[in-house]
């Protein structure tokens, strides 16, 4: 499941697939009607496999897209080559081209396991994250794809499933009245040892230098330099002690914006950060956490503490920190807890799926794989 981009945390972002926009019309005359045989006989239609190797062309294709305007062709370009991690462990680098069909296989794959875990659970889908999709998916257009073999009911079909089925089987599984919830107890044991809440506005303790031969590199600013930096800081602690860190960040905002533009006046839900330590840069989290709750401070950080072989190096970066209380308000706590449960629970579950999906028999029809290629869904 490492090869997923993180089916757990989001929706895939696809609205624009949902326009009926013009698309390259892909020729499958022979093609078999049935991509993928498994279980006890069920199937993949062409038009569902389709639908998920569309979906998934869109997700890894913008990535790499640009590559062209370079006169680079991104299908067989060494630059282009993904790391791939296989099924034994091992990581491999594959060209774009299958690199998506593998993909494609593997949310298949995985999405038929989670199926049968909602099924074997007694679980639902995210009931109003589904309604959500569904209203989405009722504004597309009368065969929206049919020009790439793929009829409105299979894009739904892999739309969703792709959006909300894994999703929806890990939090059954994991989340309150699931077979295996995890008790309110751990889940507040870490949100309290690892989530901060803070506002902060940084400044760089280096600048990029040019050298005679044209190239460039990074130094720490002069004693001046440096000193002029923290100067402001200190002045924006200031005004974030007197009238409030709002009013600190617009005076940044000001004195950083071209002339004549308009700053608008910043708001504590545009400023504050609330966030998980063990996902942070660690320099950043020690500075915030050496800030008291309910405290502002100005705090260098970014540089090497001096260890047995190594100096110490200069921070690269200084910042006005105001540490807030994560558990006010309450919202926080709420907000965090199917991240928690993320963080506390997808290896387990991943562990689950991967176990499951090696024990899945299924076979995918070689003719279909070849006929249907991702590089058909490219516009010239």
């Amino acid at each position: 499941m490492k090869n997923v981009t993180k089916i757990l945390c989001a929706v895939l972002a696809v609205a624009m697939l949902l326009t009926g926009c013009s698309m390259p019309k892909i020729m499958l005359p022979g093609t078999p009607d049935v991509a993928a045989t498994y279980g006890d006989g069920q199937t993949i239609s062409t038009g569902e496999y389709l639908a998920y190797l569309y979906l998934n062309f869109e997700q890894v294709y913008s990535s790499y897209a640009s590559y062209a305007s370079y006169g680079i062709d991104p299908w067989t370009s060494e630059y282009c080559q993904i790391p791939y991690d296989t099924a034994s462990g091992e990581t491999v680098n594959l060209d774009l081209e299958s690199y998506i069909d593998r993909v494609t296989e593997d949310y298949i794959k995985q999405n038929i396991v989670a199926e049968q875990i909602l099924k074997d659970n007694n679980l639902s889908l995210i009931a109003d994250e589904e309604k959500e999709i569904d209203a989405e998916l009722a504004e597309m257009a009368d065969n929206a794809y049919l020009a790439v073999g793929i009829s409105n009911e299979n894009f739904a079909k892999a739309y969703k499933a792709l959006s909300l089925t894994q999703r929806s089987a890990f939090l059954g599984m994991y989340g309150e009245g699931g077979p295996k919830a995890v008790a309110e107890s751990e889940i507040r044991k870490y949100f309290d040892t690892n989530y901060l809440s803070y506002k902060i506005i940084t400044v760089s303790l280096t600048k990029t230098n040019t050298k005679d031969d044209g190239s460039t590199e990074t130094v720490a600013l002069t004693a001046d330099e440096k000193a002029a930096e923290l100067k402001k800081l200190n002045e924006y602690l200031t005004i974030c002690n007197d009238k409030g860190f709002e009013a600190a960040m617009d005076a940044y905002n000001k004195a950083n914006a071209e002339e004549g533009t308009e700053v608008e006046a910043s708001k504590d839900e545009d400023n504050r950060i609330n966030a998980d330590a063990t996902e942070m840069d660690e320099k950043l989290v020690k500075a915030i956490r050496s800030v008291g709750v309910g405290k502002a401070a100005v705090v260098e950080y970014g540089g090497e503490e001096a260890t047995a072989d190594k100096k110490a190096t200069e921070n690269t970066t200084a910042a006005l920190i105001m540490r807030l209380d994560p558990n006010k308000p309450d919202t926080v706590y709420a907000d965090a807890k199917e991240n928690i449960l993320i963080s506390l629970k997808s290896e387990e579950f991943e562990k689950l799926v991967d176990e499951a999906v090696a024990a899945l028999n299924i076979t995918f029809n070689e003719k279909v794989m070849k006929k249907c290629s991702p590089k058909d869904f490219v516009i010239e």
